[in-house]
């Protein structure tokens, strides 16, 4: 059937992008697939300018642009972003922040309710907050900043999207990464008390 084809499914050709947290991690990973399957650009945002000159080093085509800033200000990055495009097509919100790890070691994956219970709630309220802050309504409020960006790109000629900004949110499971090999061991340890699986994805998945 015509338009099913992987070819036809995962064709990036022409368009562009803005990924937030492209310095490392997962943002990277993005940035870089996303280059090598036919993007025209590819804006990578973020606070460690060193690391975005690093993925954009990386860029087999030249096209990842990398705009330093403090994504955590979702207007100012939107404006550093409009003096270099007119529109994007999409906008990868992927703010990433573990915060404080508490009380995680070897454990039995059979640990009491009770046991679980009090470990995390060893995890303050505060550092719940700023974790949700970042990751979640940080990344509702970066479209909100975009969103000009993105309605310009679903009217520019030759957009193949339809009238509407389409928003979609996926929590992919735990990464290794610069931010989580660090906790990693103690992470895989404690696995068993949160998930039913011990497996930890890389890049290429």
């Amino acid at each position: 059937m015509a338009g099913l084809a992987i070819s036809d499914l995962f064709n990036v050709n022409g368009m562009v992008f803005a990924v937030t947290g492209g310095g490392s991690g997962l943002g990277e990973w993005m940035a870089l697939a996303l280059c090598e399957n036919g993007a025209s650009k590819i804006f990578i945002l973020g606070r460690r300018g060193a690391s975005l000159l690093k993925v954009a080093a990386k860029a087999i085509n030249g096209n990842i642009i990398l705009i330093p800033c403090d994504i955590s200000s979702q207007d100012a990055a939107a404006d550093l972003l409009e003096k270099q495009t007119p529109f994007v097509n999409a906008v990868i919100a992927n703010p990433g922040l573990s915060g404080t790890i508490t009380n995680i070691g070897p454990r039995s994956s059979d640990s009491t309710i009770a046991f679980i219970q009090e470990q995390l709630w060893n995890t303050s309220l505060d550092e719940a907050r700023q974790v949700m802050d970042v990751n979640v309504i940080g990344a509702l409020y970066t479209f909100v900043a975009f969103m000009e960006l993105l309605n310009a790109g679903n009217t520019h000629p030759g957009s193949r999207g339809k009238m509407g900004i389409p928003a979609n949110y996926t929590a992919p499971g735990m990464f290794l990464t610069e931010m989580t090999e660090v906790n990693y061991l103690n992470l895989l340890e404690a696995l068993p008390i949160v998930t039913s699986t011990q497996s930890v994805s890389k890049g290429e998945d």
